[in-house]
């Protein structure tokens, strides 16, 4: 907000938005605080982060499930991995400029974990980490997704007051964080 100290600048707004409304000009007295409302973001940022969250799941779902790949892979995986949890995380500054609690919560987390496992695997493809073996334990991982499910239900929860789709995929979400904690805890062989 500003403090106009002459009506000029300010009527003439006026009169050219009444050009457009077609009404008349308002007298607006002389020392009137006026405001501006700047509307940002254009569009939501959860419908990049949404894309970005869609991808990182299934490249290490079916990585994790042995469908393809081997141990090596790793050198593969990390940029991509990398890459979209930082575009999550990009889309979760957005969204908190946005309000939107929710999306800032779902793609701050989900960004930083997929961003986390991409610089493992990093770490992991230049042989300073161990790489994940097939069907391995990982008590570690498995607590991240452990945690994850949980933050995941209480977003779920305030999901419902947002759209059906919203509820849909936090509560997908969910149940395969914690199908994921199961599994690197007890080991993939033993959870399918």
């Amino acid at each position: 907000t500003h403090m106009d100290t002459t009506a000029a600048p300010y009527t003439a707004r006026l009169d050219k938005q009444a050009e457009f409304a077609a009404v008349a000009p308002v007298a607006v007295p002389q020392n009137t605080v006026t405001s501006q409302i700047f509307l940002t973001p254009i569009a939501a940022p959860s419908i990049l982060g949404f894309y970005a969250f869609s991808v990182p799941p299934v490249i290490m779902g079916v990585r994790w499930a042995q469908w393809y790949g081997t141990a090596a892979t790793a050198v593969y995986l990390w940029p991509a991995l990398l890459a979209f949890g930082l575009v999550q995380l990009l889309c979760a500054m957005f969204s908190y400029t946005a309000r939107d609690n929710l999306a800032t919560g779902f793609h701050g987390i989900w960004g930083a974990l997929w961003a986390g496992i991409g610089i493992y695997y990093l770490y992991a493809s230049y042989g300073i980490l161990p790489i994940l073996t097939d069907g391995g334990k990982s008590d570690e991982i498995g607590i991240w997704f452990a945690l994850l499910a949980a933050i995941t239900f209480g977003l779920l929860i305030a999901s419902f007051a947002q759209s059906l789709g919203t509820v849909l995929t936090t509560l997908f979400t969910c149940a395969a964080s914690i199908v994921a904690a199961i599994g690197f805890i007890h080991g993939h062989q033993n959870t399918v």
